[in-house]
């Protein structure tokens, strides 16, 4: 059966490789904290449009971590790909799997690229 078939949602998501979908650009550490299961809905999103401020966002993200008592660097770094939504999606799976040791090596890039 046709992938489209089975899952409509591909057909618009325009990837040219559904392998991508899984993609992990985080080079993980097995010494790393466990991610909390029940995390706040009210965690900042990024959308890639136009005056939307990637700093402001890293900023914001970082506060929300704060008050949320996530302060492993690992935590904050597993999930920073939640705050993404939109283009900045597609652009989270498509980077090189296990790329990125940190969060800093992970904010660098997202503010280099928006």
């Amino acid at each position: 059966m046709d992938l489209n078939m089975q899952l409509p949602f591909v057909a618009i998501i325009e990837l040219s490789d559904l392998t991508k979908l899984t993609n992990d650009p985080i080079n993980h550490s097995h010494w790393w904290s466990v991610i909390p299961t029940k995390l706040l809905s009210d965690i900042p999103k990024f959308n890639g449009n136009l005056g939307e401020d990637m700093f402001t966002h890293v900023m914001t993200y970082h506060l929300w971590c704060s008050s949320n008592s996530l302060n492993d660097d690992s935590i904050r770094f597993h999930l920073f790909q939640c705050t993404l939504t939109g283009t900045t999606t597609k652009w989270y799976i498509e980077l090189l799997r296990a790329s990125f040791d940190n969060f800093n090596m992970l904010a660098t890039k997202f503010l280099m690229n928006f």
